[in-house]
């Protein structure tokens, strides 16, 4: 009974783990959809490199921020459940190298996004 309780216990730990970074991007998705300053105030939301020229491009942005970190925080919370589950804790280390190299690469993605929708810096 005990090797079982520290078993779960273990997987619990390790669920945590790896759950970090994708409830963050879960989070950040959130507060990009509801958490925004009014525009012309753009302290609040999504921080983009391109200046923001009417609060449709302000309210635009944050959506599509929202959306994005949303969905890929969703998929790495599956992949992060299903892959401890499948492979126990050997799948850790590959869990978090994916959700930290994840980290730049919805920055960029969102960037892309809103870049091809705007086109300009």
């Amino acid at each position: 009974p005990t090797v079982i309780i520290i078993a779960i216990l273990t997987f619990i730990v390790y669920l945590i783990l790896v759950l970090i970074i994708p409830f963050t991007f879960l989070i950040k998705g959130g507060l990009y959809e509801t958490k925004v300053s009014k525009y012309p105030d753009v302290t609040k939301g999504y921080q983009t490199k391109y200046k923001v020229q009417n609060e449709k491009e302000w309210l635009y942005i944050n959506s599509v921020a929202s959306k994005i970190y949303g969905t890929l925080g969703s998929i790495l919370i599956v992949i992060s459940i299903v892959s401890l589950f499948l492979f126990g804790e050997e799948s850790v280390p590959a869990i978090g190298a994916l959700s930290l190299l994840l980290i730049p690469f919805i920055k960029l993605i969102t960037d892309k996004v809103i870049e091809k929708k705007f086109g300009k810096k």
